[in-house]
């Protein structure tokens, strides 16, 4: 099982990613809270941490994100599938205006941990 950080820092990811205009995947972002939990247990820093499956950790933050209502706040967390970078059952006026204005995609945990400190 999958262990991750809380709905807490889910909102700081979600703040940074509409900040910043940028999509990041459900893999990345459950990187990063995976992350973040393992950082909080002091038993290994972030380096050390194992990498872990995404679609675990993917299938995780969906169900983080499943009571929350589809909204243009939580649109920018998109599915792995790069050639169509939406999210997985939003339609269009649930997603934010500027959701494909950018091709950037976060695709890693580490580097939604830079985005989130900016």
């Amino acid at each position: 099982m999958v262990r991750l950080a809380g709905i807490d820092d889910l909102y700081r990811v979600l703040v940074a990613l509409n900040r910043h205009r940028v999509r990041a995947t459900y893999g990345a972002v459950g990187e990063y809270l995976a992350h973040v939990y393992a950082a909080r247990q002091d038993t290994t820093t972030l380096d050390q941490v194992p990498r872990i499956d995404q679609r675990d950790v993917g299938q995780a933050v969906g169900a983080m994100l499943h009571p929350l209502e589809p909204s243009w706040h939580t649109s920018w967390i998109v599915g792995k599938d790069t050639r169509h970078p939406r999210p997985s059952l939003y339609d269009r006026r649930n997603t934010h205006p500027d959701l494909e204005r950018s091709s950037w995609i976060i695709t890693t945990g580490a580097e939604l941990a830079l985005l989130c400190e900016l």
